[in-house]
C-alpha cells in the first residue's frame, strides 16, 4: 500500500498482489470512509525474507 498527500487529501493506493480482486481492506474502506494515518517504513529485505 503507498499513499499520496494531494491538496490536503490522502490518495492510497494498493493492490492485492495482482489479482483481478481488491485487498479486504478497500471494502472495508469503502463502507466506513474514515482513515486514520499511521507511517511505517519497512526496509526492503524484511520484505524478501522467507
Amino acid at each position: 500500500m503507498v499513499y499520496f498527500d494531494i491538496d490536503g487529501r490522502i490518495l492510497i493506493a494498493g493492490s492485492f498482489g495482482g489479482a483481478p480482486k481488491a485487498p479486504a481492506w478497500v471494502h472495508n474502506l469503502r463502507a466506513t470512509p474514515r482513515v486514520h494515518k499511521t507511517e511505517r517504513v519497512i526496509p526492503l529485505f524484511e520484505l524478501t525474507r522467507a
